[in-house]
């Protein structure tokens, strides 16, 4: 539906007529900072729902000493 009011009538009227649809949920979202990080949110996701925690690997770091980039990688590795 979304994509369907973009493709015929733009990013500014989809997002007149869409935003209103998720207004109270926005709303509801809590200001600033989330109190815990991605990676503490997935890993206690997981722990909840007795699943194996996931792989972290550096892929590459870049930029100043001061300010590093790092991407990584996660992986899960659940039996079959």
């Amino acid at each position: 539906m979304v994509a369907a009011i973009y493709l015929d009538a733009g990013y500014e009227a989809c997002r007149r007529v869409v935003l209103p649809w998720f207004e109270q949920a926005l709303a509801a979202l809590p200001a600033g900072r989330p109190e815990k990080d991605a990676k503490t949110r997935l890993q206690e996701w997981l722990q909840a729902r007795q699943r194996p925690l996931p792989a972290y690997e550096l892929v590459s770091e870049s930029g100043e000493e001061h300010a590093k980039v790092f991407v990584s990688r996660c992986t899960l590795n659940e039996p079959r």
